[in-house]
């Protein structure tokens, strides 16, 4: 049923269109016959733009169930993007990764928080509004996006994602701990 003419078709909200994300498309497809997991290494915006339009699917209201299943896909690919960029072979396809893994980590930081993304253009996303977040985050994804072609970029987005699991789980526990 994946990527067909019958498959339905919502529109990008504006507040997503932004470089390297959306260069291109203006539509993007139904994927509510897959998995969360499924649904995500197709689209991972799909739930943050489907809310803007009224639908019923919320991850980030369950941050303790899904946001680990981020961390784990950005971690499943990490070694693909460090052998490209090891054998200097950087191409079309390891550009689209690092844009995955860029909007696994946008879509992280909002879920860990309980919230959705509401748009892309990072200068006016309010990521400082955010409790659970690496220092200076939004200084260091304005460099990562600008720059996602670039071993720093990685290692950038690399060291965020550390940095964000750590505190993700750190509240998780202190959450635990206030809940007994």
């Amino acid at each position: 049923m994946l990527e067909n003419d019958q498959q339905k078709k919502y529109d990008i909200p504006v507040s997503f269109r932004y470089d390297p994300f959306f260069k291109n498309r203006e539509t993007f497809l139904d994927y509510s016959c897959l998995n969360i997991s499924e649904t995500i290494d197709h689209e991972p915006f799909y739930y943050d733009m489907l809310v803007l339009q009224s639908q019923q699917e919320k991850p980030w209201e369950s941050p303790n169930k899904y946001v680990p299943l981020l961390f784990e896909k950005w971690k499943q690919r990490v070694p693909e993007i460090n052998n490209a960029f090891a054998k200097r072979k950087i191409n079309a396809e390891t550009n689209e990764l690092m844009i995955h893994c860029i909007s696994l980590f946008i879509i992280s930081l909002y879920w860990s928080n309980n919230s959705s993304v509401k748009s892309l253009n990072i200068e006016d996303a309010n990521i400082l509004k955010n409790k659970i977040k690496p220092i200076n985050v939004e200084e260091r994804l304005l460099f990562i996006i600008k720059n996602y072609t670039k071993f720093h970029s990685f290692s950038q987005l690399k060291q965020l994602f550390i940095e964000h699991e750590k505190a993700f789980y750190k509240k998780a526990a202190i959450d635990k701990l206030k809940n007994r």
